[in-house]
């Protein structure tokens, strides 16, 4: 939710979400929570880009290995973008997302970086680009979440792939780590089962 506010999405925005994980996924939620209709998700996982299409996506495009998503997804909403979010960090990703963005639009970098991001310095400051840091979320946003959530406005269920009980917590960490058994969102259980 914290994203869509920092994004200032608007219900006619056109937006890119740059990464189909869990954080991905949410960030999918808040701006369909706004009323916005066109957003496209990028990802190199299929599974996950499935999740989102079933979540709402208009669109979405596997990247991996495919050295034309940008101008892909720029021709399946006929042009730039209004919003970028970044919920995937990896090398690269910032000046990918200034590519997809139109004058004046607004990057929101949600996820987490560990390291350096190179920046292409003309494309942010010709075309009047922005890009905006958002860190984690507030008392007003996550009452909004929990709004969202209590009345099944959007469907959040579909971004945990896994519920596995406190003793299995390992076996969880390992499928996130390496990608295994299609997983996108494992929850730790602490309730025992009667």
């Amino acid at each position: 939710m914290h994203a869509a506010l920092k994004g200032d999405v608007q219900s006619t925005d056109r937006v890119a979400i740059l990464g189909a994980g869990p954080i991905g996924l949410l960030t999918l939620i808040a701006v369909k929570a706004r009323g916005v209709n066109d957003v496209i998700v990028t990802d190199v996982l299929e599974y996950s880009l499935d999740v989102a299409k079933d979540m709402g996506a208009s669109d979405v495009i596997n990247i991996k290995d495919n050295p034309t998503w940008i101008k892909e997804a720029k021709a399946s909403f006929n042009g730039s973008f209004d919003k970028v979010f970044i919920t995937a960090g990896v090398p690269g990703i910032l000046n990918d997302a200034l590519n997809l963005l139109k004058k004046g639009g607004r990057v929101v970098t949600v996820a987490m970086f560990h390291g350096e991001q190179s920046i292409d310095i003309e494309q942010l400051q010709q075309n009047e680009k922005e890009i905006v840091g958002c860190m984690t979320y507030n008392r007003p946003d996550s009452e909004q979440a929990l709004d969202i959530i209590t009345k099944g406005e959007l469907d959040v269920e579909k971004v945990i792939s896994h519920k596995l009980s406190y003793e299995q917590a390992g076996k969880g960490f390992e499928m996130v780590d390496k990608k295994q058994d299609h997983s996108v969102k494992v929850i730790v259980s602490f309730e025992q089962e009667d």
